[in-house]
């Protein structure tokens, strides 16, 4: 990684892909942050570990069975009303310009072009997270 400075990333994480490879990298690289994170494979499951663990920041996958990351971002935002937000970072293969404005309709925060690499992984986290 080609940063001048790590700067500590504190927070809790909701790891949100129905892709267990692309959890198992991700997770890698938020353990070797030492970044605390949980998993939900579905935006069901999402909405539901959100309202449980009332993680600090949740990467969430587009494409997913059951309910999709549009939607579960959706409920999230609807059941925030009038709370703090958790910032939503999008994690999608799909073309980059059309999904983002996408994204940021759906109430998402941010967006990352899959496949990520540890940089942009870690610059987004950066920003999201040392507020």
């Amino acid at each position: 990684m080609h940063t001048d400075k790590i700067f500590m990333l504190n927070g809790r994480v909701l790891l949100v892909d129905d892709n267990e490879v692309n959890q198992m990298v991700a997770g890698a690289m938020l353990d070797h942050w030492s970044v605390s994170y949980k998993c939900a494979t579905d935006g069901k499951e999402a909405v539901e570990k959100w309202q449980r663990l009332k993680p600090d920041l949740i990467l969430m996958d587009i494409n997913m069975p059951i309910c999709d990351g549009y939607k579960a971002t959706k409920r999230i935002r609807e059941l925030e009303e009038g709370k703090s937000r958790t910032p939503i970072i999008a994690l999608t293969a799909s073309d980059e310009n059309v999904e983002r404005e996408k994204c940021l309709l759906a109430g998402m925060d941010d967006f990352i072009n899959k496949p990520f690499d540890q940089e942009d992984l870690y610059s987004k986290l950066k920003h999201w997270l040392t507020q």
